[in-house]
């Protein structure tokens, strides 16, 4: 019997190479849309604010918002050992090859995207960055899971560890 978190997974697993063009569409979303996820908040910041200061500030508090968040998951990974799917399910068709299969909950993927959206919204950036960054971080979750290295439970771990991340800096600063 398993879980909802590994029915899931299975479920959405399932889906892989059924359609070639959602392959494609989720290989990236789940390995490279991160990196447009930082372009697009590196545009926000350094040509749509005239002010240094607050370049500064937005990149001091996502320094320390991720700084928080990336140091958590990477405690909360050694203290509960929460294997990535193909370790659990040798079968499972991956997409996606990690770095490495000692950890998987909480996604660090979506901890960044989603820390990258909140910062957007937090410091009032124009609604299309917002939205932008928004669908682009469901994306990288949903590629994620699609892709074989994340559970759903480890997409959700990202997601409250942001909050609190953000919610961690934004207590520092203000």
């Amino acid at each position: 019997m398993h879980s909802w978190n590994r029915k899931l997974f299975l479920a959405i697993n399932a889906q892989v190479g059924k359609k070639p063009w959602l392959d494609h569409v989720m290989y990236f979303s789940g390995q490279w849309l991160i990196v447009f996820v930082i372009w697009i908040a590196g545009l926000w910041m350094l040509v749509l604010r005239e002010t240094p200061i607050m370049i500064i500030s937005i990149s001091l508090f996502a320094i320390t918002a991720l700084g928080i968040g990336l140091c958590t998951s990477q405690l909360i990974g050694l203290v509960m050992k929460h294997k990535r799917p193909i370790k659990d399910f040798p079968e499972v068709r991956t997409l996606i090859t990690p770095l490495g299969n000692w950890k998987s909950f909480p996604s660090d993927h979506t901890l960044m995207v989603t820390i990258t959206f909140l910062i957007a919204v937090l410091f009032a950036a124009p609604l299309w960055i917002m939205v932008s960054l928004g669908i682009s971080a469901l994306f990288v979750m949903v590629g994620r899971v699609y892709g074989g290295v994340h559970y759903p439970a480890d997409i959700i771990g990202g997601l409250v560890l942001a909050g609190v991340s953000v919610w961690a800096a934004h207590g520092i600063f203000f």
